[in-house]
């Protein structure tokens, strides 16, 4: 809009803002943002996309293809868009184990979720990382007795993410990986294999904190990394293509954050308001 070009926006979801709805403290990662939390930031832009006249429709991608004069968008009802330019900003989603049990009551796949009824209880969270460990720490705060499982032979997490975990009542049980979920209805036990071979215990949740995946199952392969980030050059500009542009952590960062999203969303956009003019 800024350019004096118009866009669209095309979301499966039915609001927007994605992860931002999922980030309940205040970001720290935005110069001069204060203490503004992930929703009410959230409803800040969508703010300013309307007073912007913008315009978005709900529905999910489920093809791209470029040609010499557009790029034809295919949605999943089997309607297509065309457009001159494509910005690709289609960000992550949480990794599942994949594992019997996963889907019972109790095991969460995110700390960010409602776990207050966690509180007070036997619980374990998967994952060595950041989340993990936040979510270990927050768990403790709540009264919980936490088993952190981590698969490798130290946490993977900031040093002083894991300093606190260390010194904490956690219990880190390193080399192990969980072999699944048991329980009915809800989550009552959990099977590692660890050193030492098979261990089952008694839990009453669990939550899986084992990093993010790009969301982009439509992209074409010859678009993607082998772990599917989308490979661009320097101002956005997706390798081997022209009028296709990608913005945020599907491009693989140093460090997924608001602030990489918002400054390379920036570049983005000026280069597809470019390759229009071109």
């Amino acid at each position: 809009k800024r350019y004096g070009y118009s866009s669209l926006v095309i979301e499966p979801n039915d609001i927007l803002g994605g992860q931002l709805h999922l980030c309940k403290k205040p970001i720290p990662d935005i110069p001069g943002n204060g203490l503004t939390m992930g929703r009410a930031f959230a409803f800040q832009l969508e703010r300013q996309f309307y007073l912007t006249q913008g315009r978005w429709l709900q529905r999910k991608v489920s093809s791209i293809e470029v040609s010499f004069y557009d790029v034809l968008v295919g949605l999943e009802n089997g309607e297509q868009i065309s457009a001159q330019t494509v910005i690709l900003a289609t960000g992550l989603k949480k990794k599942k184990l994949g594992l019997s049990g996963e889907n019972l009551n109790g095991v969460f796949t995110s700390y960010h979720q409602d776990i207050s009824s966690l509180a007070g209880k036997k619980v374990v969270v998967i994952g060595g990382g950041d989340s993990g460990c936040e979510a270990a720490l927050n768990l403790e705060s709540m009264g919980c007795a936490v088993t952190l499982v981590c698969r490798g032979t130290k946490l993977s997490s900031w040093r002083m993410f894991a300093d606190k975990l260390v010194a904490s009542s956690v219990k880190i049980l390193y080399q192990h990986q969980v072999v699944q979920f048991v329980g009915k209805q809800s989550v009552d036990a959990i099977q590692l294999l660890g050193p030492d071979g098979s261990v089952t215990f008694q839990i009453q949740g669990a939550i899986v904190e084992v990093g993010w995946t790009p969301n982009g199952d439509f992209l074409p392969n010859a678009w993607t990394t082998p772990e599917g980030f989308l490979k661009v050059d320097s101002n956005g500009l997706l390798s081997g293509e022209d009028r296709v542009f990608a913005a945020g952590d599907i491009v693989n960062p140093l460090n997924f954050s608001i602030a990489h999203a918002m400054g390379s969303g920036s570049l983005a956009a000026k280069g597809a308001c470019r390759r229009v003019e071109s």
